[in-house]
């Protein structure tokens, strides 16, 4: 039911006491009723990975955890989670959580969204745990704070909150997960617009951040980043993907197809029409690597300085 409706009129005629959604009484005010699950952020990341793998994105770069967790979180000195200054809800999901490995030939990392990949918090573990004292950890897991929560969100960000994506450039894209309500916030600098306009209609949630925040500054970063919950969240990523507003170019590359088509006439319709020449998106009939061999090829003869010839590489070694 809708808050509004289920506001009554005191029988006095008295309206002082209704909340009319600003900063008055919270008598009639009920907080968001979301539900974090590790069970389901854990099933919606593996799901979105397994989908990535089956339009472009070789197999052997999704790491799946093993059973009880990644050791890195399992061993860790308990100093690196005081240092991260997450909560123990956050730190068990990390530690159950697939990644997308890390090249180890020294590329970039693979994209999971366009110009942007995930953080491999395992990687993230090690770099913090390498440090020689406890002041060197704390500093180290402040810089990749700011980096994964921006600057502007990571001073006062809550313990239940942590980065998902890991941008390729400096103030780029900032994705953050709630374990607390079960969110994933995209900051509104960054955020699409089209991730609203896939044809799934809107799937944001509307929450009234003034109540639930702490600070002000939390209150209003929160407020200009557009959330959803995390099975919604992937499921757009899907649709976009889905229907080719996101495009990948290669094994590791995804672009934005609205962009680039600013810059590069003709590009998007021709990736659409090899996409759709090779079966996608019926997964029955789509032909993974020759359709992405034939994008590279088009690429390379029309749009040689867009081409994207990286090869990441993934040197075996299960713990990375």
């Amino acid at each position: 039911m809708d808050p509004e409706d289920s506001q009554q009129v005191p029988e006095d005629g008295d309206l002082d006491g209704l909340d009319d959604g600003g900063s008055g009484s919270s008598q009639y005010w009920e907080e968001p009723s979301f539900v974090y699950s590790q069970d389901e952020a854990v099933a919606a990341f593996t799901d979105y990975f397994e989908f990535l793998t089956n339009m472009y994105l070789d197999k052997s770069f999704v790491a799946r955890p093993p059973p009880g967790g990644w050791p890195d979180f399992v061993n860790a000195d308990p100093a690196v989670q005081q240092a991260l200054g997450k909560t123990d809800e956050v730190m068990s999901l990390m530690a159950h959580l697939p990644y997308i490995r890390f090249a180890a030939n020294g590329d970039s990392d693979a994209h999971a969204v366009p110009e942007c990949s995930f953080e491999d918090w395992r990687r993230v573990i090690r770099q913090i745990s390498a440090a020689p004292d406890p002041a060197d950890m704390r500093e180290r897991a402040r810089d990749i704070r700011n980096k994964g929560e921006s600057f502007e969100f990571a001073p006062f960000a809550p313990a239940h909150f942590f980065g998902i994506a890991h941008s390729l450039y400096p103030d780029g894209i900032v994705i953050v997960l709630d374990t607390k309500l079960g969110l994933i916030h995209w900051d509104g600098y960054s955020c699409p617009d089209i991730l609203e306009e896939n044809g799934r209609g809107s799937t944001r949630v509307d929450i009234d951040w003034e109540r639930i925040a702490a600070t002000e500054e939390e209150s209003n970063w929160l407020g200009s980043a557009p959330a959803w919950t995390i099975p919604e969240f992937f499921a757009n990523l899907k649709c976009l993907l889905t229907n080719l507003h996101w495009i990948p170019i290669s094994p590791q590359t995804l672009v934005p197809g609205r962009e680039i088509e600013i810059h590069h006439a003709g590009m998007t319709a021709m990736l659409k029409e090899i996409y759709r020449q090779h079966g996608w998106p019926d997964l029955a009939i789509y032909r993974k690597a020759e359709c992405i061999a034939a994008v590279r090829e088009a690429m390379e003869e029309k749009y040689p300085h867009s081409a994207c010839w990286r090869n990441c590489t993934w040197n075996g070694d299960e713990s990375n």
